[in-house]
């Protein structure tokens, strides 16, 4: 039993020690900057601009090799950000709606390969 203990909490401070060389890589920062970027989007009653789709797959799968609870986050923020866009296009009136035409915002719409990623 003694054995199996000490087996287990080995095991448990390795898998700590790789999370947070992990959290402290380069990918992990620019996957929570995709994250702050998505956010602050979200919280402008204008949105200036919204991460790349691309970028915001390579988010959800870092933070998925750790956090997957932050990865569905981020996913429903990615939704949150798509239907917004879709119900200002609807709720325009026509030469509203010619604004929001000339000038497409890319919003970073759930796609396939979004899917496969999670």
């Amino acid at each position: 039993e003694k054995d199996d203990n000490n087996n287990r909490n080995s095991r448990s401070q390795r898998r700590t020690r790789e999370k947070d060389d992990y959290e402290n890589s380069a990918r992990w920062k620019s996957a929570v900057q995709v994250e702050e970027m998505l956010n602050t989007a979200l919280a402008e009653a204008v949105p200036l601009g919204f991460p790349d789709i691309r970028d915001c797959n390579a988010a959800l799968a870092t933070f998925g090799d750790v956090d997957l609870l932050r990865a569905l986050r981020l996913y429903f923020k990615m939704r949150k950000a798509s239907h917004q866009q879709a119900r200002r296009r609807s709720n325009n009136k026509p030469r509203q709606q010619q604004l929001w035409t000339a000038l497409p915002m890319m919003v970073p719409t759930p796609t396939l390969v979004t899917y496969s990623t999670l």
